[in-house]
Protein backbone atom coordinates (compact mmCIF):
# COMPACT_ATOMS: atom_id res chain seq x y z
CA UNK A 1 0.00 0.00 0.00
CA UNK A 2 1.45 3.30 -1.41
CA UNK A 3 2.41 5.63 2.15
CA UNK A 4 0.55 8.33 0.62
CA UNK A 5 -2.88 6.27 0.22
CA UNK A 6 -2.40 4.72 3.84
CA UNK A 7 -4.93 5.31 6.58
CA UNK A 8 -3.52 7.14 9.58
CA UNK A 9 -5.51 7.71 12.49
CA UNK A 10 -4.66 10.79 14.81
CA UNK A 11 -6.31 9.12 18.54
CA UNK A 12 -6.90 11.09 21.48
CA UNK A 13 -8.78 9.56 24.43
CA UNK A 14 -9.79 11.53 27.23
CA UNK A 15 -6.52 11.44 29.76
CA UNK A 16 -8.19 9.36 32.56
CA UNK A 17 -7.29 5.59 32.39
CA UNK A 18 -10.77 4.46 31.47
CA UNK A 19 -10.38 5.99 28.45
CA UNK A 20 -6.67 5.19 27.69
CA UNK A 21 -6.64 2.23 28.10
CA UNK A 22 -9.62 0.83 25.42
CA UNK A 23 -8.69 3.75 23.13
CA UNK A 24 -5.06 2.11 23.31
CA UNK A 25 -5.91 -1.55 22.53
CA UNK A 26 -8.10 -0.01 19.64
CA UNK A 27 -4.75 1.88 18.16
CA UNK A 28 -3.14 -1.54 18.63
CA UNK A 29 -5.38 -3.21 16.66
CA UNK A 30 -5.95 -0.92 13.78
CA UNK A 31 -2.26 -0.75 13.63
CA UNK A 32 -2.37 -5.02 13.11
CA UNK A 33 -4.22 -4.49 10.48
CA UNK A 34 -2.22 -2.11 8.55
CA UNK A 35 -3.63 1.65 9.78
CA UNK A 36 -0.62 4.36 10.54
CA UNK A 37 -1.71 5.24 13.90
CA UNK A 38 -0.35 8.35 16.21
CA UNK A 39 -1.79 7.72 19.64
CA UNK A 40 -1.73 11.30 21.07
CA UNK A 41 -1.75 11.86 24.74
CA UNK A 42 -1.27 14.84 26.95
CA UNK A 43 2.11 15.67 28.56
CA UNK A 44 1.46 15.19 32.09
CA UNK A 45 0.66 11.07 30.97
CA UNK A 46 2.43 10.80 28.09
CA UNK A 47 5.80 9.44 29.73
CA UNK A 48 3.58 7.44 32.59
CA UNK A 49 1.90 5.38 29.26
CA UNK A 50 5.14 4.67 27.70
CA UNK A 51 6.36 3.29 30.95
CA UNK A 52 3.40 1.05 31.32
CA UNK A 53 0.71 0.14 28.72
CA UNK A 54 2.39 1.80 25.90
CA UNK A 55 5.70 0.35 26.68
CA UNK A 56 5.31 -2.66 23.64
CA UNK A 57 4.42 -0.84 21.36
CA UNK A 58 6.74 2.18 21.23
CA UNK A 59 9.36 2.36 18.22
CA UNK A 60 6.91 -0.06 16.05
CA UNK A 61 6.81 0.81 12.21
CA UNK A 62 3.63 3.03 11.69
CA UNK A 63 3.01 3.58 14.91
CA UNK A 64 4.14 7.00 17.61
CA UNK A 65 3.39 8.40 20.32
CA UNK A 66 2.95 12.07 20.15
CA UNK A 67 1.65 14.34 23.55
CA UNK A 68 0.27 17.96 23.95
CA UNK A 69 -0.17 20.09 27.09
CA UNK A 70 -3.09 19.70 29.04
CA UNK A 71 -2.91 23.28 30.52
CA UNK A 72 -3.00 22.37 34.67
CA UNK A 73 -0.74 23.28 36.77
CA UNK A 74 -0.03 21.44 40.52
CA UNK A 75 -2.69 22.62 42.22
CA UNK A 76 -5.58 21.64 39.54
CA UNK A 77 -3.87 18.18 39.80
CA UNK A 78 -4.59 18.58 43.68
CA UNK A 79 -7.62 19.70 43.48
CA UNK A 80 -11.00 17.20 44.31
CA UNK A 81 -12.27 18.30 41.06
CA UNK A 82 -9.22 17.59 39.07
CA UNK A 83 -11.23 15.92 36.36
CA UNK A 84 -13.84 18.66 35.65
CA UNK A 85 -10.53 21.09 35.77
CA UNK A 86 -8.79 18.81 33.23
CA UNK A 87 -12.14 18.99 30.83
CA UNK A 88 -12.36 22.38 30.91
CA UNK A 89 -8.74 23.08 30.58
CA UNK A 90 -8.45 20.94 27.71
CA UNK A 91 -11.68 22.11 25.75
CA UNK A 92 -10.36 25.89 25.93
CA UNK A 93 -7.06 24.89 24.82
CA UNK A 94 -5.88 21.74 23.19
CA UNK A 95 -7.46 22.19 19.83
CA UNK A 96 -4.65 24.37 18.55
CA UNK A 97 -1.95 21.93 19.02
CA UNK A 98 -3.22 19.00 17.93
CA UNK A 99 -4.51 21.03 14.42
CA UNK A 100 -0.60 22.03 14.73
CA UNK A 101 0.40 18.62 15.49
CA UNK A 102 -1.53 16.66 12.51
CA UNK A 103 -0.36 19.16 9.78
CA UNK A 104 3.25 18.72 11.01
CA UNK A 105 2.95 15.11 10.50
CA UNK A 106 1.74 15.23 7.18
CA UNK A 107 5.09 17.55 6.43
CA UNK A 108 7.12 14.22 7.19
CA UNK A 109 8.70 12.03 4.80
CA UNK A 110 7.23 8.72 5.04
CA UNK A 111 4.54 9.57 6.85
CA UNK A 112 1.00 9.67 5.25
CA UNK A 113 -1.28 12.63 6.28
CA UNK A 114 -3.86 12.05 9.16
CA UNK A 115 -7.27 10.98 7.49
CA UNK A 116 -9.15 10.46 10.40
CA UNK A 117 -9.65 11.37 14.05
CA UNK A 118 -10.69 8.51 16.49
CA UNK A 119 -11.23 10.05 20.29
CA UNK A 120 -12.80 9.12 23.47
CA UNK A 121 -16.82 9.79 24.06
CA UNK A 122 -15.46 12.68 26.97
CA UNK A 123 -13.47 14.28 24.63
CA UNK A 124 -15.89 15.40 22.33
CA UNK A 125 -13.82 18.88 22.09
CA UNK A 126 -11.72 16.98 19.54
CA UNK A 127 -14.69 16.74 17.13
CA UNK A 128 -13.63 20.80 15.96
CA UNK A 129 -9.94 19.62 15.56
CA UNK A 130 -11.48 16.77 12.89
CA UNK A 131 -13.30 20.14 11.45
CA UNK A 132 -10.98 21.99 10.76
CA UNK A 133 -8.66 19.35 9.45
CA UNK A 134 -11.57 18.65 7.22
CA UNK A 135 -10.86 14.61 7.89
CA UNK A 136 -13.90 12.29 9.35
CA UNK A 137 -14.07 11.35 13.03
CA UNK A 138 -14.57 8.34 14.91
CA UNK A 139 -15.81 8.33 18.41
CA UNK A 140 -15.52 5.39 21.19
CA UNK A 141 -17.56 5.09 23.30
CA UNK A 142 -16.20 3.45 26.25
CA UNK A 143 -19.74 2.39 27.95
CA UNK A 144 -21.66 -0.03 27.02
CA UNK A 145 -24.30 -0.17 24.55
CA UNK A 146 -27.00 0.23 28.05
CA UNK A 147 -25.28 3.12 28.73
CA UNK A 148 -25.20 4.53 25.88
CA UNK A 149 -29.11 4.49 25.69
CA UNK A 150 -29.61 5.73 29.42
CA UNK A 151 -26.72 8.42 28.67
CA UNK A 152 -29.41 9.81 25.62
CA UNK A 153 -32.41 9.13 27.40
CA UNK A 154 -31.84 10.00 31.23
CA UNK A 155 -34.60 13.14 30.98
CA UNK A 156 -36.48 10.81 30.04
CA UNK A 157 -36.24 7.96 32.51
CA UNK A 158 -35.96 10.70 35.49
CA UNK A 159 -39.28 12.36 34.32
CA UNK A 160 -41.04 8.70 33.82
CA UNK A 161 -39.95 7.71 37.50
CA UNK A 162 -37.16 4.84 36.25
CA UNK A 163 -34.56 6.15 38.24
CA UNK A 164 -32.55 5.14 40.35
CA UNK A 165 -32.01 1.98 39.46
CA UNK A 166 -33.34 -0.44 42.14
CA UNK A 167 -31.12 -3.08 42.79
CA UNK A 168 -31.28 -6.37 45.13
CA UNK A 169 -28.77 -7.06 48.19
CA UNK A 170 -27.11 -10.13 48.84
CA UNK A 171 -26.17 -11.15 52.04
CA UNK A 172 -23.67 -14.45 53.33
CA UNK A 173 -19.59 -14.12 54.91
CA UNK A 174 -16.30 -15.20 54.30
CA UNK A 175 -12.47 -14.40 54.46
CA UNK A 176 -9.72 -14.59 51.59
CA UNK A 177 -6.19 -13.91 50.33
CA UNK A 178 -6.28 -10.65 48.50
CA UNK A 179 -4.68 -8.32 45.65
CA UNK A 180 -4.95 -4.75 46.09
CA UNK A 181 -3.66 -1.72 43.45
CA UNK A 182 -3.78 1.26 45.56
CA UNK A 183 -2.81 4.00 43.18
CA UNK A 184 -1.74 7.38 44.75
CA UNK A 185 -4.64 9.55 45.88
CA UNK A 186 -6.89 6.59 45.81
CA UNK A 187 -6.70 5.95 50.05
CA UNK A 188 -5.37 9.23 51.47
CA UNK A 189 -3.92 11.95 49.44
CA UNK A 190 -0.85 11.49 47.62
CA UNK A 191 0.96 8.93 50.22
CA UNK A 192 -0.62 5.96 48.50
CA UNK A 193 0.15 2.54 50.60
CA UNK A 194 1.97 4.46 53.45
CA UNK A 195 -1.77 5.68 54.43
CA UNK A 196 -2.47 2.57 54.88
CA UNK A 197 -2.96 1.79 59.01
CA UNK A 198 -0.85 -0.47 60.64
CA UNK A 199 -3.50 -2.35 62.29
CA UNK A 200 -4.69 -3.18 59.06
CA UNK A 201 -1.26 -3.90 57.22
CA UNK A 202 -0.54 -6.72 60.86
CA UNK A 203 -4.18 -8.05 60.74
CA UNK A 204 -3.34 -8.65 56.91
CA UNK A 205 0.30 -10.00 56.83
CA UNK A 206 0.90 -13.45 55.24
CA UNK A 207 -2.70 -13.16 52.77
CA UNK A 208 -2.18 -9.60 51.06
CA UNK A 209 -0.41 -8.27 48.01
CA UNK A 210 -0.83 -4.59 47.63
CA UNK A 211 0.62 -2.22 44.73
CA UNK A 212 0.51 0.48 43.06
CA UNK A 213 -0.10 -0.59 39.93
CA UNK A 214 -0.40 -3.96 38.29
CA UNK A 215 -1.36 -5.31 34.56
CA UNK A 216 -4.94 -5.90 35.30
CA UNK A 217 -6.03 -7.87 32.47
CA UNK A 218 -2.83 -10.55 33.24
CA UNK A 219 -3.46 -10.90 36.84
CA UNK A 220 -7.46 -11.54 36.17
CA UNK A 221 -6.23 -14.22 33.81
CA UNK A 222 -4.01 -16.00 36.53
CA UNK A 223 -5.76 -19.04 37.88
CA UNK A 224 -5.12 -18.26 41.79
CA UNK A 225 -7.67 -15.23 40.89
CA UNK A 226 -11.24 -16.48 41.69
CA UNK A 227 -13.10 -12.89 42.17
CA UNK A 228 -12.83 -9.39 41.65
CA UNK A 229 -13.82 -6.85 43.82
CA UNK A 230 -14.49 -4.00 41.11
CA UNK A 231 -15.71 -0.62 40.79
CA UNK A 232 -17.91 -1.67 37.98
CA UNK A 233 -16.74 0.08 35.16
CA UNK A 234 -17.12 -0.45 31.68
CA UNK A 235 -13.50 -1.66 31.07
CA UNK A 236 -13.11 -3.64 34.05
CA UNK A 237 -16.08 -5.34 33.59
CA UNK A 238 -15.89 -6.51 30.52
CA UNK A 239 -12.40 -7.63 31.34
CA UNK A 240 -13.40 -9.62 34.08
CA UNK A 241 -16.04 -11.33 31.76
CA UNK A 242 -13.17 -12.06 29.34
CA UNK A 243 -11.14 -13.52 31.94
CA UNK A 244 -14.39 -15.60 33.36
CA UNK A 245 -13.57 -14.04 36.84
CA UNK A 246 -17.39 -13.27 38.78
CA UNK A 247 -17.21 -9.95 40.79
CA UNK A 248 -18.25 -8.43 43.84
CA UNK A 249 -19.75 -4.56 42.37
CA UNK A 250 -19.22 -1.10 43.93
CA UNK A 251 -20.57 1.24 41.98
CA UNK A 252 -20.03 4.75 42.38
CA UNK A 253 -20.93 6.94 39.80
CA UNK A 254 -21.99 7.29 36.25
CA UNK A 255 -22.59 3.94 34.30
CA UNK A 256 -21.69 1.70 37.37
CA UNK A 257 -24.49 1.15 38.41
CA UNK A 258 -25.96 0.18 35.21
CA UNK A 259 -23.28 -2.12 34.39
CA UNK A 260 -23.63 -3.90 38.05
CA UNK A 261 -26.82 -4.55 37.91
CA UNK A 262 -26.39 -6.39 34.33
CA UNK A 263 -23.64 -8.32 36.63
CA UNK A 264 -25.48 -9.13 38.87
CA UNK A 265 -29.10 -9.27 38.41
CA UNK A 266 -28.94 -10.39 34.31
CA UNK A 267 -25.99 -12.18 33.57
CA UNK A 268 -25.77 -13.88 37.07
CA UNK A 269 -21.88 -13.21 37.42
CA UNK A 270 -21.80 -11.15 40.53
CA UNK A 271 -22.70 -9.61 43.84
CA UNK A 272 -23.57 -6.17 44.66
CA UNK A 273 -22.54 -4.26 47.62
CA UNK A 274 -25.01 -1.34 49.37
CA UNK A 275 -24.39 1.83 49.20
CA UNK A 276 -23.58 2.10 52.87
CA UNK A 277 -20.47 -0.03 52.45
CA UNK A 278 -20.97 -2.53 55.88
CA UNK A 279 -17.62 -4.71 56.58
CA UNK A 280 -19.69 -7.64 57.55
CA UNK A 281 -21.31 -7.72 53.50
CA UNK A 282 -18.29 -7.35 52.13
CA UNK A 283 -16.41 -10.11 53.88
CA UNK A 284 -20.20 -12.24 53.76
CA UNK A 285 -19.51 -11.40 50.02
CA UNK A 286 -16.01 -12.78 49.44
CA UNK A 287 -17.00 -15.78 50.96
CA UNK A 288 -20.26 -16.78 49.20
CA UNK A 289 -18.68 -15.49 45.97
CA UNK A 290 -15.36 -17.46 46.27
CA UNK A 291 -16.74 -20.74 48.84
CA UNK A 292 -17.50 -24.08 47.86
CA UNK A 293 -21.57 -23.28 48.30
CA UNK A 294 -23.76 -23.69 45.45
CA UNK A 295 -24.16 -19.59 44.78
CA UNK A 296 -20.66 -19.37 44.19
CA UNK A 297 -20.22 -22.69 42.15
CA UNK A 298 -23.08 -20.95 39.55
CA UNK A 299 -21.58 -18.01 39.38
CA UNK A 300 -18.48 -19.36 38.27
CA UNK A 301 -20.51 -21.36 35.73
CA UNK A 302 -22.06 -18.52 34.32
CA UNK A 303 -18.71 -16.79 34.27
CA UNK A 304 -16.93 -19.26 31.69
CA UNK A 305 -20.01 -19.41 29.82
CA UNK A 306 -19.56 -15.25 29.37
CA UNK A 307 -15.91 -16.26 28.44
CA UNK A 308 -16.58 -18.76 25.94
CA UNK A 309 -19.42 -15.86 24.30
CA UNK A 310 -16.32 -12.99 24.77
CA UNK A 311 -13.69 -15.38 22.84
CA UNK A 312 -15.81 -16.21 20.20
CA UNK A 313 -16.73 -12.58 19.63
CA UNK A 314 -13.08 -11.55 18.92
CA UNK A 315 -12.31 -14.71 17.19
CA UNK A 316 -12.01 -14.71 13.20
CA UNK A 317 -15.77 -14.65 11.77
CA UNK A 318 -17.06 -13.10 15.44
CA UNK A 319 -19.32 -10.09 15.58
CA UNK A 320 -16.54 -7.98 17.33
CA UNK A 321 -13.85 -9.15 14.76
CA UNK A 322 -15.97 -8.65 12.12
CA UNK A 323 -17.10 -4.92 13.62
CA UNK A 324 -13.26 -4.30 13.65
CA UNK A 325 -12.71 -5.34 10.14
CA UNK A 326 -16.00 -2.88 9.07
CA UNK A 327 -14.04 -0.05 11.15
CA UNK A 328 -10.63 -0.31 9.58
CA UNK A 329 -12.34 -0.48 5.64
CA UNK A 330 -14.59 3.30 6.98
CA UNK A 331 -11.02 4.39 8.19
CA UNK A 332 -9.41 3.60 4.47
CA UNK A 333 -12.13 5.59 2.46
CA UNK A 334 -10.89 8.43 0.97
CA UNK A 335 -12.08 11.43 2.28
CA UNK A 336 -13.79 13.32 -0.35
CA UNK A 337 -12.51 16.85 -2.05
CA UNK A 338 -13.91 19.48 1.03
CA UNK A 339 -13.24 17.45 4.20
CA UNK A 340 -16.65 15.77 3.77
CA UNK A 341 -17.18 15.23 7.91
CA UNK A 342 -18.13 11.81 9.55
CA UNK A 343 -18.67 11.14 13.07
CA UNK A 344 -19.16 7.45 13.98
CA UNK A 345 -20.03 5.70 17.74
CA UNK A 346 -17.77 2.95 18.34
CA UNK A 347 -18.59 0.99 21.37
CA UNK A 348 -14.99 -0.62 22.71
CA UNK A 349 -15.62 -4.28 23.18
Amino acid sequence: MAEERRAHAMMFPFPCSGHINPTLKLAELLHSRGVHVTFVNTEHNHERLLRTGGARLAGRDGFRFESVPDGLDDADRASPDKTVRLYLSLRRSCGPPLVDLARRLGEQEGVPPVTCVVLSGLASFVLGVAEELGVPSFVIWGTSAVGFVCTLRLRQLTQRGYTPLKDESYLTNGNRPFLWVVRPGLVAGDRGMEALPADFLAETKGRRFIAEWCAQEQVLRHRAVGGFLTHSGWNSTTESIWAGVPMICAPGFADQYINSRYVCGEWGVGLRLDEQLRREQVVAHIEELMGGGEKGEEMRRRAAEWKARAEAATAPGGSAYENLDKLVEELRLEVPDGGAKLAKVTHAR
